[in-house]
């Protein structure tokens, strides 16, 4: 139909089979190939800024049937070293959504170290659950306000493709517990259970250097025909700030892409987590930014999708081969 256009979410694609950490919830880079290649037979691919001068012009811009889009979260160097040829060679625009605090720290982001955590208790989530347990027993604050089992009871819910456990490991060391209380925790566990590998000790900025995009690769991929877009400055859940907290995690990602060199007047946004307020939609309308992206499941429909609200589809959602 005219009226739809497909988004696809992406995070990690990479080499899962000979990667450190094979058990990573990621894209194979073959599934990845044959992917693009049921997309090319049967979708239309567009380029981002078809879509914002749709959003602009809808009368005068047309868009093809079957209209596809290609996002990638969280910048990546697996994006630069695999994905990026693979888009070159098949004549394919992705936008990449970068948050900036991990090249101004160069610390592994938060949001990072808790997929890694989980991928190396994988089926053992149970460790983890009782790591939580014992330490809010063992850290006391009066800012937490529930036992641990009154948590599990409302934030551990089954997800698309996520059990309830995996969920409530996630909502805790993401939002629930007090930021500066979660950071010591996450930093706790990644350093336990990820960069202790049998007697070596990996650090953590070794392990910033191997995740992330450099600041050479960004420009090059613009350069390139890629879009670069905003995902906050430290991918965080937007709707737990303040219109003006908000506002310094837009501020500071745009004063980071100027300094490396990157265009921002046209830049789109998708949020972390896929989560906003209204305060946040209505930064967006003063930042002029042309289109926002969610992680709400579905197409984009022409006639009724809010331009700074727009649902995407994941990669699991679509054929990946055999």
């Amino acid at each position: 139909m005219k009226s739809e256009v497909t988004i696809v979410m992406y995070h990690y694609v990479r080499d899962l089979k000979n990667s450190r950490y094979p058990n990573i919830k990621g894209l194979d880079i073959e599934k990845f190939k044959k992917q693009i290649k049921f997309f090319k037979e049967n979708y239309n691919f567009v380029r981002i800024e078809d879509l914002i001068e749709y959003y602009k012009n809808p009368k005068e811009k047309e868009l093809p049937d079957k209209a596809i889009l290609l996002t990638f979260d969280d910048g990546y160097k697996d994006h630069y070293t695999y994905v990026l040829p693979i888009l070159l060679e098949n004549n394919i625009q992705g936008s990449f959504y970068i948050p900036t605090k991990c090249f101004q720290d160069k610390k592994v982001l938060d949001v990072n170290k808790i997929h890694f955590i989980l991928e190396s208790c994988i089926g053992k989530e149970e460790r983890i659950l009782k790591e939580i347990e014992e330490y809010l027993e063992k850290n006391r604050d009066s800012r937490i306000s529930l036992s641990y089992n009154d948590y599990f009871k409302e934030y551990a819910v089954d997800s698309r493709f996520d059990k309830k456990e995996v969920i409530f490991i996630k909502r805790m060391l993401q939002v629930v517990l007090p930021e500066d209380y979660r950071e010591k925790l996450v930093d706790m566990l990644f350093k336990k259970y990820v960069c202790t590998i049998g007697d070596k000790v990996i650090s953590e900025r070794a392990f910033w250097e191997e995740l992330y995009l450099t600041p050479e690769q960004i420009r090059m991929m613009e350069k390139l025909g890629m879009h670069i877009g905003f995902h906050s400055h430290d991918h965080v859940w937007l709707n737990s700030l303040s219109k003006e907290e908000q506002e310094f995690q837009i501020k500071f990602s745009i004063n980071y892409f100027k300094e490396i060199g990157i265009r921002t007047e046209k830049m789109t946004i998708s949020y972390p987590y896929g989560e906003y307020n209204e305060d946040t939609i209505e930064l967006m309308k003063e930042y002029n930014i042309p289109l926002g992206f969610t992680t709400e499941v579905g197409k984009i429909d022409l006639e009724t999708s809010d331009y700074l609200k727009l649902p995407r589809m994941d990669t699991n959602d679509f054929y990946q081969g055999e």
